[in-house]
């Protein structure tokens, strides 16, 4: 695909644009592979070659799943409180495997997003393409690493931090309510537009407001980033001041000092979506359109 198919659906194309999506921890294959097949048109319509990555996720299901039958078992504790203390043992295992296995398509040989850089980085033509990132919540976990990878020549930081890349840059990065630490997004995200391999990213939340509407099908009060904020990272809510610094929320994002520095700068654009549900963004034209208005 990248050495034949691809130079030659965009022969004709003034800029050769690509853009690579990976879809978020609440989506299972099969709805990663229903969104690719919708949005393959759109993108393509707009001069952009799409490369969906489809991962292991389908993290949603176990989540509500464990939660709901926490409940059913124990009807008089529904709150949130309980639910993040009695759901961390059986669900931080889950969460942390997921997020293992987004790194690992970078981190291992055999992962599908590191051979994807590796065929572009032996790709001559290559060199003359712009590069574009989507990743909807955990999606931007996956997308970090392969990122560094492609765009820069010394890893520094983050999970591949002493490795060899392409340094072939990117252009933009849209994430939609990123499932990411604010460490982490520091130490990848950030750390690329420092070093000018990412020109710009655009940072898209929920309001807080919709956040605390948000629901994990009526078990859980709040939306999923809260549970991850509050149950699933290494320190707890309970253990912490406000939960884990999760810069996909914006009670995190917008009261951030390095973010707030890479906003004035122009590196950052800060979206608060009108939308009021997390898994809305995957199926959102505007935002769709926003995103790939923004990478001409």
């Amino acid at each position: 695909m990248i050495n034949v198919t691809m130079p030659a659906v965009m022969r004709d194309w003034p800029r050769k644009r690509v853009a690579f999506y990976a879809h978020g921890g609440m989506n299972d294959s099969q709805s990663g592979m229903d969104h690719a097949a919708v949005w393959r048109k759109t993108f393509l319509d707009a001069q952009i070659y799409p490369i969906f990555f489809i991962w292991r996720s389908g993290f949603f299901d176990s989540l509500a799943n464990a939660l709901a039958e926490m409940i059913t078992r124990s009807a008089r504790e529904q709150m949130d409180d309980w639910l993040e203390q009695a759901g961390r043992p059986p669900v931080k295992p889950i969460w942390d495997e997921m997020k293992e296995n987004a790194l690992l398509a970078s981190a291992q040989p055999q992962g599908g997003a590191r051979q994807t850089a590796q065929l572009l980085g032996q790709n001559g033509q290559a060199a003359g393409w712009e590069f574009h990132l989507v990743g909807h919540s955990a999606g931007g976990i996956l997308l970090a690493p392969f990122a560094q990878l492609l765009a820069c020549k010394a890893i520094g930081d983050g999970p591949l931090a002493g490795e060899t890349g392409y340094g072939l840059g990117i252009k933009t990065a849209a994430l939609w309510v990123p499932g990411i630490t604010s460490d982490f997004f520091k130490r990848t995200y950030i750390s690329l537009l420092r070093q000018n391999a990412l020109q710009k990213l655009r940072l898209y939340t929920l309001s807080d407001e919709a956040e605390r509407k948000d629901t994990l099908r009526q078990v859980y009060s709040k939306s999923i980033l809260y549970y991850v904020s509050n149950a699933l990272e290494e320190v707890p809510r309970w253990d912490a001041d406000d939960g884990c610094s999760i810069v996909g929320m914006a009670k995190f994002a917008d009261h951030d000092p390095e973010i707030a520095q890479c906003v004035a700068e122009g590196h950052i654009h800060r979206v608060t979506s009108p939308l009021t549900e997390h898994l809305a963004f995957s199926r959102d034209p505007v935002t769709l359109a926003e995103t790939i208005d923004a990478m001409w």
